[in-house]
């Protein structure tokens, strides 16, 4: 089992380290005091270090010196009151800076036991390697073992790749001594093995050479996952592509740089300097050198990829025409754009790197239940205090696998928003107030202009009898039909007092039939299916539902033309009304309960109508057919008998 020290001043750092450490790999927690102790007494692979000042810099010193094997790891605080000098990166292989979260400890410590691992292999050599005769290009065992520890701590101490590969050429060219040397790696955007860095060669084609991925040399060595000399190449196609491309790269001898399976680069060497043939043993070293530099290449590659779509996603979020705050585990605001201080009137200095509690209330308290409790919010709208200012709000959480590790808000200031709507709602007022005192006072006027005229006219014809009886018709006539209207405004508006009772409706149908009969030449006719149509109603206003809703039908059809009425009860009592020659068009049916379409009198009346239906409990609905149009009234039956009335008092 391999072991791993932590040292942190930061006791919530070490248990974050702790955790995020793979399983298999024994973990301590160490004070300053106890670390001298517990490298001399327990075989340490990696040390974990919070490096804050100069005083750690003693203490990785220390550790260089004891255990001059292991992996050193530096984790540099947010804020640094210090500016790190050389020493920090020529000590530690590994110097990472916080906020960190759990994949990246975890990705790193991997890379760690990776490293540790090839240094294991390079004590193996030193122990198993005997000397070298003197003529040998290949150096002594103690200048392999320097040469490969000191490229091994440079995989790790940054995310350079130009200088990774420099320093690969460059020992590559120390170990084995090459009359040229070239690289070419895989491009992220393509498929295509390009020239990254060579030395010895000349020609007006190097800067050309690009050699696609599924074919030739990179197919070969894909397949083959092993060293091509150019002397053992077959006569297959495939070899002789192959061949033909190492002759391009003007190299005897290629090595595949993999990691993971996966073709990295291609590394071509040309004939040694002085003359003899590369050792199977040096070729097996630089294999294994060269698997190690791939994983290094892709990981430096997969962190450049990331930076970039970071900042990609940067730019994006910066030019947003919404606010954007976001807060880590640790309750931190570690994002806040542009848009974000103009709503909050906050500066990005302000906020960034500071708790939460700095953001205005309730801001804070959302992206807190969101971070602890994974609740989202959306689109909720907020008063920001004290100008309470509307602010429409989004949050989500942001998640590592099932972990929530932080949390996102999105804001809008939606005060021109609420203005317009505000405003909207005023101008729709104002607009429903004046169709309304328009329509009244169209209404009332006719009537009043006909009593207006008789009265001014009664002084002087009082005394003709033929006069007074026709004043008396007309004021008996007018002030019905102000009265008519004043009843159906108060149907909609005030509400009317009901006095309910459970009977039959067929009186109240009757009794209508009977009175339009003798005032019109319209031939109505009432059939009744099934059982007496019991219903809870109050028979003086449902005789007007059923008026309201026959003067509209009587206005609208030719006269002498026939109406309908049948009347059917089972679980509700179902009353149609209808006419073959009422025509309606679909998109004036869905108008009609508009009291303010045209018609306004008897539309009026239809809305009465319904208002008084569903204080019923009941239903109308119009149905536009083939041959005429039907009223469809609803009422819930009623079966049993009451022999009390009830009274109720139902408003608009």
């Amino acid at each position: 089992m391999r072991s791993a020290v932590i040292l942190a001043e930061d006791m919530e750092l070490a248990k974050k380290v702790e955790k995020a450490i793979p399983d298999g790999l024994l973990s301590i927690i160490v004070a300053r005091g106890e670390l001298e102790r517990t490298l001399r007494t327990v075989p340490v692979d990696i040390v974990i270090m919070e490096v804050s000042g100069p005083r750690d810099l003693e203490l990785l010193e220390l550790c260089r010196s004891m255990a001059s094997s292991c992996i050193m790891l530096g984790i540099r605080p947010r804020e640094e009151f210090w500016e790190p000098d050389y020493k920090l990166f020529k000590l530690c292989d590994f110097v990472l800076k916080e906020p960190l979260s759990m994949s990246e400890i975890s990705g790193v410590v991997e890379k760690a036991l990776e490293k540790r691992r090839l240094v294991q292999q390079v004590q193996v050599l030193d122990l198993l390697q005997g000397p070298h005769p003197q003529n040998s290009p290949l150096r002594d065992l103690s200048t392999i073992s320097y040469i490969m520890k000191e490229f091994s701590r440079f995989l790790s101490t940054g995310f350079d790749l130009a200088r990774l590969t420099e320093i690969f050429l460059d020992e590559v060219w120390q170990l084995l001594s090459p009359g040229k040397i070239i690289l070419l790696l895989k491009d992220l955007s393509s498929p295509i093995y390009r020239l990254h860095s060579y030395r010895g060669i000349s020609g007006p084609h190097i800067e050309k050479i690009e050699l696609k991925e599924g074919e030739g040399l990179p197919l070969w060595l894909s397949l083959e996952g092993r060293i091509l000399h150019h002397d053992e190449v077959s006569s297959d196609p495939l070899s002789l592509e192959a061949r033909r491309d190492m002759e391009l790269l003007q190299s005897i001898v290629v090595v595949p740089l993999i990691a993971k399976g996966s073709l990295v680069g291609i590394l071509g060497l040309g004939r040694r300097v002085t003359g003899p043939l590369y050792t199977r043993e040096e070729l097996e070293t630089l294999f294994t050198l060269g698997g190690h530099v791939a994983a290094a290449i892709q990981d430096i590659q997969l962190h450049r990829q990331i930076e970039y779509q970071k900042a990609y996603i940067e730019r994006i979020l910066s030019g947003m025409s919404s606010g954007v705050v976001n807060i880590d585990r640790r309750e931190v605001v570690t994002f806040f754009n542009r848009r974000a201080g103009e709503i909050l009137g906050k500066e990005a200095s302000e906020i960034l790197g500071k708790d939460l509690r700095h953001l205005p209330s309730p801001l804070g308290d959302m992206l807190y239940e969101t971070l602890q409790g994974g609740r989202s919010y959306r689109k909720r709208t907020v008063e920001l205090l004290p100008e309470r200012k509307p602010l429409e709000v989004s949050t989500y959480p942001l998640k590592d696998g099932e972990e929530i590790v932080g949390s996102v808000m999105l804001l809008d200031d939606v005060s021109d928003r609420v203005k317009l709507e505000e405003e909207r709602i005023r101008s729709e007022r104002l607009d429903l107030l004046h169709r309304v005192v328009g329509w009244i006072a169209h209404e009332v006027k006719n009537p009043l202009v006909s009593v207006q005229t008789f009265v001014e006219l009664l002084p002087e014809r009082y005394d003709d009898p033929e006069f007074r009886e026709k004043f008396q018709d007309v004021m008996t006539r007018e002030v019905r039909r102000l009265n008519d209207l004043v009843e159906k405004l108060v149907a909609l508006t005030e509400g009317v007092s009901y006095k309910f009772c459970r009977g039959d409706i067929t009186p109240v149908l009757e009794g209508l039939v009977k009175e339009l009969k003798e005032k019109t030449d319209h031939k109505i006719d009432l059939s009744l299916k099934g059982l007496p149509p019991v219903v809870r109603h109050d028979p003086a206003q449902l005789s007007k539902v059923f008026r309201y809703i026959l003067d509209y039908v009587l206005a609208e059809v030719p006269a002498g033309s026939p109406v309908s009425i049948s009347v059917s009860s089972g679980e509700e009592v179902v009353v149609h009304i209808s006419s073959p020659f009422l025509k309606l068009f679909p998109e004036q049916a869905v108008k009609l309960f508009d009291p303010f379409q045209k018609g306004a009198l008897l539309d009026l009346g239809l809305c009465a109508s319904r208002k008084i239906l569903e204080d019923h409990g009941g239903s109308i609905s119009v149905e536009t057919r083939l041959k005429g149009v039907r009223f469809i009234v609803k009422l819930p039956a009623s079966p049993e008998e009451d022999s009390d009335g009830e009274t109720s008092n139902i408003g608009s």
